[in-house]
């Protein structure tokens, strides 16, 4: 049982791919994955209305996805660290290669 990580970790893991599941979350992410961004920007490349990126991304924020911080009167977005880029950016590749 060495190999097999705790139960709060595998249930921290559940949690995380939950989050990812949902498309919209997912797309804040690519869409972060290229920079530090503001609602409106996101919900430009999104194309979601702004009320529910701005919803998803306190669901992401509660769950240490993104993260965020405050430039003049905006709100600046960006993915928490480089674990959920690799995170992603592996499933996508794994995607691919189901294609």
């Amino acid at each position: 049982m060495k190999n097999i990580p705790s139960d709060r970790d595998t249930d921290n893991v559940i949690v995380i791919l939950k989050m990812l599941a949902d498309k919209t979350r997912l797309k804040i992410v690519y869409s972060l994955m290229s920079g530090a961004k503001c609602v409106s920007e996101i919900v430009a490349e999104v194309g979601e209305s702004q009320s529910a990126i701005s919803h998803q991304l306190a669901t992401m924020k509660v769950s240490n996805l993104v993260k965020s911080e405050r430039a003049g009167n905006k709100i600046i977005y960006s993915v928490a660290d480089e674990h959920v880029n690799k995170v992603v950016k592996l499933c996508l590749a794994h995607a691919k290669e189901l294609e």
